[in-house]
């Protein structure tokens, strides 16, 4: 069982199903089974909505860049800087999205603010998975992601 664990630091109201359903659906496409010795159908992933200020303190901590970003990802045990406190051996990692900035790119590219969120949810745990962006891609019009 796919366990997904939600820490929603915004009052935008996104429901744990949602995002949930939207993990494992990647995950099942993907048709993996293990991710650096993780068992996938047993997989722990945590996802946090942040605001702009939150996101910009972690991108210039952990990337170096002083500016908001949509989404950020720590792979669990791959990310030195990024120490979890999580001891689950199947934990993938951290998924972190600006709800603000994902709202904002859902009203630029007019899609509802779900879409934005899959696509954001989708980018960052292909990132845990340890896709690059070039990879990311390639993966995605293969498996139709």
């Amino acid at each position: 069982m796919i366990i997904v664990e939600i820490n929603n630091q915004t009052r935008a109201r996104i429901s744990r199903k949602f995002v949930g359903d939207v993990i494992k659906s990647i995950l099942k496409k993907l048709t993996l089974q293990q991710v650096r010795g993780v068992n996938i159908k047993k997989a722990t992933v945590s996802v946090a909505l942040v605001d702009e200020r939150t996101i910009k303190r972690l991108n210039k901590c952990y990337r170096g860049k002083n500016e908001v970003t949509d989404v950020l990802s720590f792979e669990a045990g791959r990310s030195k800087e990024f120490v979890s406190a999580s001891v689950d051996k199947n934990y993938l990692g951290e998924i972190i999205i600006c709800y603000p900035r994902a709202k904002k790119q859902a009203e630029e590219f007019g899609h509802p603010v779900k879409e934005e969120l899959k696509i954001l949810l989708k980018h960052g745990l292909l990132h845990l998975l340890g896709y690059s962006h070039k990879e990311m891609e390639r993966i995605t019009q293969h498996v139709g992601l």
